[in-house]
């Protein structure tokens, strides 16, 4: 006999919501860097404009077939990481500072999504092994 745990939610699911996350958080700096450069009174089209809106539908695409795999409960968890990598790449890109809040902060949103998370194992069944 083991103890079989099937999750309610596939983990390449969630590998696909992550890297979207990650994506759309890049293309968000490359909103931030666009903003910088050009003012709102024009509008100017440049590469980091076209890459951030490319890399943003890129990312809503991967967000949509994520959910033939899980339950949209479990993988809006994993965008809430969007937070966490928009700090992670500003403070890279952009030079913003990493505070003590903001550090606080990342370690809150990943506590809360652990335990979330768990309830993704609360379906647990035993299975005869047939050797």
């Amino acid at each position: 006999m083991f103890l079989v745990i099937k999750m309610k939610t596939q983990l390449w699911s969630i590998a696909i919501v992550i890297i979207a996350t990650i994506l759309m958080s890049f293309s968000q700096i490359l909103f931030k860097l666009y903003v910088d450069e050009n003012s709102f009174t024009t509008i100017f089209i440049n590469w980091k404009l076209l890459i951030g809106i490319l890399v943003y539908i890129v990312s809503g695409i991967l967000l949509i077939l994520s959910f033939k795999g899980g339950q949209a409960s479990t993988l809006y968890l994993f965008l809430a990481t969007s937070y966490i990598w928009v700090a992670l790449l500003a403070s890279h890109f952009l030079g913003e500072s990493l505070t003590n809040a903001k550090s606080f902060s990342i370690a809150v949103i990943l506590l809360g999504m652990f335990v979330l998370f768990l309830d993704n194992f609360t379906n647990k069944q035993w299975v005869r092994s047939f050797g």
